[in-house]
């Protein structure tokens, strides 16, 4: 996790805001004190990057990007979105796409190098419609149990579900329009994610 956190690094800048830096560790610590693997101490790194996008990988790493935090979410929608990151690790969906990559590429007791080139990249493959929903579960009954309404539970999934409405009705209304800056984002943070209506069903679904 270390190696590939510092490969992150090399590519994208840290963003400096100690302030919303503060915040994601203040809505995280509720989370992270019935998680199940006790023994992974959780990292969050803000990056100057545009894209909405938060991820997570081996070790306890967790990202958020610049674009997402300049969303404006209120803390219930932040903490949707760093439980659902903390639900990959502590269910052990890093530990499953790693295992799954490196059976993929044939690669079997190579060396520390190889195996960092191929975390560092499975990150980018996403995780399976079963692992997201898993994680928004985990995430959900996370904040339930901490006092939170259902509505405030479902706020951040709902917003990207009516981003990807808009950008769905655009798309029938002309061809060639280009969706707003937004959307495009927003389309692209959940380019690996299962349909957010989806989503948002299965959540609704639950206590």
């Amino acid at each position: 996790g270390r190696e590939v956190h510092n490969r992150v690094l090399m590519e994208t800048r840290v963003w400096r805001n100690p302030r919303e830096l503060a915040r994601i560790e203040r809505l995280a610590k509720a989370l992270l004190e019935p998680r199940t693997r006790k023994n992974i101490d959780y990292r969050f790194t803000l990056l100057d990057d545009s894209a909405v996008n938060a991820f997570s990988h081996l070790g306890g790493y967790v990202y958020f990007n610049r674009g997402l935090i300049q969303k404006n979410l209120s803390d219930t929608e932040l903490q949707f979105v760093i439980g659902h990151e903390i639900a990959h690790v502590d269910l052990k969906h890093c530990v499953e796409k790693l295992t799954y990559a490196v059976r993929a590429s044939e690669v079997a007791g190579g060396d520390a190098g190889n195996l960092v080139h191929i975390a560092y990249h499975a990150v980018a493959l996403g995780y399976s419609e079963d692992q997201e929903y898993e994680a928004d579960k985990w995430s959900y009954l996370g904040m339930r149990k901490l006092g939170r309404r259902k509505d405030e539970c479902l706020a951040m999934t709902e917003r990207f579900a009516k981003d990807e409405a808009i950008e769905d009705a655009n798309k029938s209304n002309s061809q060639n329009s280009t969706p707003g800056k937004v959307i495009k984002e927003t389309r692209d943070h959940f380019a690996s994610h299962p349909p957010t209506a989806e989503r948002l069903k299965r959540l609704a679904a639950l206590p």
